[in-house]
């Protein structure tokens, strides 16, 4: 399959803003970066907005997402705290207005596995309308599921339309998705589409990613050893509100293609 994906960039401490991670993420959704200071990161993602307090988190909003040794997590977030593998999703899913944006890096990658995981949502919404008839629908249907989170539930769509051109996305595939009978069996072809569209490299320490949360699925591949990251969610301002959705007929000339784009990821990613 011929698959295209984003512009691929890597912001650096020098270069490392909220004003750079703003406009990376209006154009592309995704950005990479390496070197860069928690405080800087912090600091960028204030000028955003501000941080969201995940169950998970720290008082100051930080979420360190390492294996649990008692198996924990909170209700319906076990699962990312631990080495098993994560589905692309959004975060949060289960929520009205679930954050726009997460920063995420790694401090220390796993010995075998725990592959980064993306999918841009644009890409699928074009890949599902231009499918079977069920994948449309599902894609367009804007009350085929329900999004539990453990301590919030919340029924809609995979595709939430704000206007005639832009939508937002909101998904996780695990055991708290429940879909409607009349979809139920779009589901495997659903998985094998995502599956599809994946980009995936390794993450090495001291790199990560700042993402739309509204545009990409994200996850990881299973994993042993230990691997310890960390993360910062955030609520978008007013400055940044095209961030809570993205524009479903736009089109860029000078993206990468395929497997040039994994490999520019890779290659960008295992360049220190």
């Amino acid at each position: 399959m011929s698959v295209e994906y984003f512009r691929v960039n890597l912001l650096e401490e020098q270069t490392f803003s909220g004003d750079a991670v703003g406009r990376a993420l209006l154009a592309d959704g995704l950005a990479l970066f390496r070197n860069v200071s928690e405080e800087r990161l912090r600091a960028a993602a204030t000028h955003l907005g501000k941080i969201f307090m995940h169950p998970d988190s720290q008082s100051d909003g930080l979420t360190v997402i390492r294996p649990s040794e008692s198996g924990g997590g909170s209700e319906g977030n076990a699962r990312g705290l631990s080495s098993q593998s994560l589905f692309p999703h959004t975060d949060r899913a289960s929520l009205p207005q679930p954050p726009e944006v997460v920063f995420f890096w790694c401090e220390q990658c796993a010995s075998i596995g725990g592959k980064t995981t993306f999918v841009d949502g644009r890409l699928l919404y074009e890949e599902l309308l231009s499918g079977s008839a069920e994948l449309k629908e599902f894609a367009l249907a804007q009350n085929s599921c329900v999004f539990s989170g453990g301590d919030s539930m919340l029924a809609g769509g995979m595709y939430t339309r704000l206007d005639p051109e832009r939508v937002k996305l909101r998904f996780r595939f695990d055991d708290l998705l429940y879909v409607s009978k009349r979809y139920a069996s779009v589901l495997p072809s659903l998985e094998q589409v995502i599956q599809g569209l994946s980009l995936s490299f390794h993450l090495r320490p001291g790199q990560g990613y700042v993402v739309q949360n509204t545009r990409w699925l994200h996850g990881r591949t299973e994993f042993q050893g230990l691997r310890v990251c960390s993360r910062l969610l955030v609520h978008v301002d007013s400055n940044w509100k095209s961030l809570d959705s993205f524009n479903i007929k736009n089109t860029r000339s000078d993206i990468v293609i395929g497997e040039e784009a994994a490999a520019s990821c890779t290659e960008l990613v295992e360049s220190l």
